[in-house]
């Protein structure tokens, strides 16, 4: 049982090893010229995590889900409409019953309507009354409040005063013990090791992003053609720049470059398609080594401040 036990937890270590080591695919391309300008899709081992814009199963089961509820709120809607039918034919009309009635019933029947009616003023006009009791009390209520707070003494209010100066005082103080430059240099002093470790661990998982068959096509253009040949040049200078600087921290793989120029129409048109690839394992290594440097410098700080104190 303890073998099969091992050989089980080896499979399983086996197993996950194998999945961190597939990188993440994102596939991305920018159009200026189309009408979804951006497509980014994110593929982790044969699957679509993410995808914009949806492809059509996607909107396919979208239109399905929302298709269920329709129905089923169209149903819940139906069932209302006839149990309120139904309450509606059960409930008999009162002109029905007066009708069936003989002429001294139906007289007794009009009088304890109009009595019923009378008992409903009655309580109605009861209500208001009542009503307009309780907003004569509030305003009552408030009226003595507010002339309570005016007939504050005159020694409150200087005991007020005085507590607020010697308040005012203390803060004064208590700023000038704790000053900004200070509490900025302290802070300084906390990071202040930690910020080479932080360069380093970014450049190297910077370095590990790897662009592959990147495309690039760049169409500019301008009615004047000395300003088209200028316009060329020094965005020419500025791309090149942009792309050894982007290569120098990347792992780029150019695939093709093209940079066009029109001499008659005003312009620009931008085409940038490639594959983003990022591995999981590199990224959970750089993090779980970013996290033990940080626990020694932390450490020694520590022992430092501890031996200070001593």
């Amino acid at each position: 049982m303890a073998i099969l036990a091992l050989y089980i937890i080896l499979g399983l270590i086996a197993v996950i090893y194998i999945l961190l080591r597939f990188s993440v695919r994102i596939s991305y391309s920018f159009d200026t010229t189309s009408q979804t300008k951006a497509k980014i899709k994110i593929k982790y081992f044969f699957f679509t995590v993410y995808e914009n814009p949806k492809s059509q199963k996607q909107k396919l089961r979208k239109e399905k889900k929302e298709n269920k509820k329709d129905k089923k709120s169209k149903t819940k809607k139906s069932l209302k409409t006839n149990k309120q039918k139904q309450k509606k034919d059960k409930s008999p009309d009162i002109v029905d019953e007066i009708n069936s009635l003989s002429d001294e019933e139906t007289k007794d029947k009009i009088r304890s309507l109009e009595r019923e009616i009378e008992d409903q003023r009655k309580a109605l006009l009861q209500t208001e009354i009542e009503i307009s009791k309780q907003s004569l009390d509030d305003n009552t209520e408030a009226e003595n409040k507010q002339d309570k707070q005016k007939k504050l003494s005159k020694q409150e209010k200087k005991e007020l005063k005085k507590l607020k100066k010697q308040e005012k005082k203390k803060n004064k103080l208590l700023k000038k013990k704790n000053s900004k430059l200070k509490q900025l240099k302290q802070k300084w002093n906390f990071i202040k090791p930690y910020v080479p470790l932080m360069w380093n661990t970014l450049r190297k998982l910077l370095k590990k992003i790897r662009f592959y068959n990147t495309e690039i096509d760049i169409m500019l253009g301008n009615e004047d053609p000395y300003k088209a040949a200028l316009n060329y040049g020094y965005f020419n200078t500025a791309f090149y720049h942009t792309l050894a600087f982007l290569c120098m921290v990347f792992s780029v793989k150019i695939k093709s470059c093209d940079i066009n120029t029109e001499f008659t129409v005003k312009r620009f048109e931008l085409k940038v398609s490639g594959d983003v690839y990022i591995r999981i394992s590199t990224v959970l290594a750089i993090a779980i080594c970013l996290l033990f440097k940080m626990l020694k410098i932390y450490l020694k700080q520590r022992n430092n401040q501890d031996k200070e104190k001593n």
